[in-house]
């Protein structure tokens, strides 16, 4: 990821979710309270925030993809099912 520094490298562990957020310390922008010193700036932390992206439609490669991962978790996914949770969720919306 870019950071005022260049590229950083940010490792985001397993089970990570939309919104959780890492601080990269000293990273960030220099404090404006240094009274002008480039030497030895004291610098804020960089935070970044996780945004997932969710598709709204899969293809039928994308959709056979996400059935075997299922059934390698010993879950279920059927289109019927998200179908009908889909207009489930308009209707209360």
């Amino acid at each position: 990821m870019a950071t005022l520094d260049g590229d950083e490298t940010l490792v985001v562990p397993a089970g990570v979710q939309h919104g959780n957020e890492f601080v990269l310390k000293g990273r960030g922008v220099p404090s404006l309270n240094q009274g002008g010193r480039a030497r030895n700036q004291v610098r804020g932390d960089l935070r970044v925030q996780i945004a997932v992206f969710v598709p709204k439609k899969l293809n039928t490669r994308e959709r056979e993809l996400l059935e075997e991962l299922a059934k390698l978790r010993g879950e279920s996914f059927s289109a019927q099912e998200s179908r009908v949770k889909s207009k489930l969720k308009s209707a209360f919306s």
